[in-house]
């Protein structure tokens, strides 16, 4: 899978990006993140943060959200605390605090290879039933915002929509997989409604709670509706559509 269109010679072209397609970096803290580069890009791409489950691997959410995106943004994957044979979020600050920590280790090896501006926030779980709870206490750092099976744990769908909008988030997307996901899906998009917030939904059929290729394919079609018209993301459609 490659990056996805460049632009053409002479406008301003990098080298291209090489290395490992996954990649396990240690903070100054301490703590783990896995990253996996647009490898072949030319020019600075966006940020995807992905954020795993409970009992779920950074590894395995650096995988599933770099297949999503065809490989066309950095894919940045902070790691929980373990939690039985995986990891798990202890609270909504811990994700940020490894995101903004992972993000100044990415400027500072490859800093050309990066567009400034927002990350996009990607949750699986429960790195989706907190996403609204991250971005709020962090305006204008992340967004837009995707929330792959929420509502597992109990969440108000208005207090969804509250925290993305007290975080500047413009736009978001909701992925089901299963009904339960889909239940709280139907009460997002009334409260979206209510708060005119621009919501989007991804059905991914009753496959379970998975993130599995069929998610991905679907997803990764939504979320070029998702950017359109943030120019970092120019190339991405296409990139997408080529998977």
């Amino acid at each position: 899978m490659d990056a996805g269109p460049e632009p053409p010679d002479g406008a301003g072209r990098l080298p291209p990006l090489g290395g490992e397609w996954i990649q396990r970096w240690t903070m100054p803290s301490g703590a783990m993140v896995f990253v996996a580069p647009p490898l072949g890009a030319t020019g600075p791409r966006p940020i995807v943060v992905a954020v795993h489950g409970a009992e779920d691997r950074a590894d395995w959410a650096c995988s599933e959200w770099r297949a999503t995106v065809a490989a066309f943004a950095w894919t940045l994957c902070p790691q929980g605390v373990p939690l039985r044979s995986a990891f798990a979020w202890p609270s909504p600050e811990a994700i940020a605090t490894q995101a903004f920590e992972a993000r100044d280790a990415l400027l500072a090896r490859h800093g050309a290879y990066v567009a400034p501006g927002p990350f996009l926030y990607g949750g699986f779980s429960q790195g989706a039933s907190l996403a609204s709870s991250v971005v709020a206490a962090h305006p204008g750092d992340f967004g837009p915002v995707v929330m792959v099976e929420a509502g597992h744990t109990p969440l108000s769908a208005a207090g969804v929509i509250f925290g993305l909008q007290k975080g500047k988030v413009g736009r978001a997307v909701i992925s089901c997989s299963t009904g339960g996901c889909a239940t709280f899906s139907s009460e997002l998009v009334m409260a979206a409604k209510r708060s005119s917030f621009d919501l989007l939904t991804n059905d991914a059929g009753r496959r379970g709670h998975v993130f599995d290729g069929v998610v991905m394919k679907s997803l990764g079609d939504t979320m070029v509706k998702l950017v359109a018209g943030d120019p970092r993301y120019d190339g991405f459609a296409e990139a997408v559509a080529a998977r």
